[in-house]
């Protein structure tokens, strides 16, 4: 009976976590911050105006390096 009840406290958190989540508004500009980002780096190529993007960019964002304009 123990573990029932446990199994389904996880469930009900895992739920929980998920709607935090999918109603998160700092969420929600992080992701547009990195989909407006990545358009303005790819502008000019077929990648530039992208709708979305999928969640494994998120790791590959610590090895994106920029070069300003003024050239340091």
């Amino acid at each position: 009976m123990l573990e029932w009840y446990a199994q389904g406290s996880a469930a009900l958190q895992h739920a929980v976590s998920l709607a935090q989540v999918a109603t998160s508004q700092l969420l929600k500009r992080v992701f547009a911050t990195v989909l407006a980002t990545g358009n303005a780096l790819n502008a000019g190529t077929a990648h530039g105006d992208a709708d979305g993007f999928r969640l494994e960019t998120l790791q590959k964002l610590g090895g994106v390096k920029v070069r300003s304009s003024a050239g340091s």
